[in-house]
């Protein structure tokens, strides 16, 4: 008898459990700053920032302006690497974030204009770096150390 008082609560324990669940993943998405809300939409997608139309903004004035949204503290940068316009007349600028002058690999953020207009931004966004920069390495002796590791009797720089 008591298997049955258990089977019939099994399914509100279910709904319960997903309950808790989708508040804690609800609550790690991180919302925008109050101050940013004239100007970004309410979309809480992962990477991804879209701009509220009839906003005049472009991409210099959004990173000088909004860093914080982008994650980017005093020694952090971006520095305009790619620039390609699709067949819709989308330019994709990509930024790659540079960390205390030196670019951190694969860490690109994406910014998407119509005309001089910015649209939307995605990428690495969500990522705070906080490392210690200590160059040990002369650039003599990184040349060095890699032509150790990819031996050749000469290089395509070498004239």
């Amino acid at each position: 008898m008591q298997f049955f008082k258990f089977r019939k609560s099994v399914p509100l324990l279910f709904i319960i459990t997903c309950i808790i669940l989708n508040l804690t993943l609800t609550a790690q998405v991180k919302p925008f700053p109050t101050d940013t809300a004239d100007i970004i939409q309410p979309v809480h997608s992962r990477n991804w920032i879209f701009i509220k139309e009839g906003i005049q903004i472009d991409s210099k004035k959004f990173i000088s302006n909004y860093k914080n949204l982008l994650n980017l503290k005093e020694a952090d940068e971006l520095r305009l690497f790619k620039s390609e316009t699709d067949e819709y007349g989308i330019t994709h600028n990509r930024y790659l974030r540079i960390y205390k002058n030196y670019p951190i690999a694969g860490k690109i953020i994406l910014f998407h204009n119509k005309g001089s207009q910015l649209e939307s931004i995605n990428g690495d966004i969500d990522i705070a770096i906080q490392a210690q920069v200590n160059i040990q390495l002369t650039k003599e002796q990184s040349i060095e150390r890699a032509k150790s590791f990819f031996p050749a009797e000469k290089y395509a720089w070498e004239n």
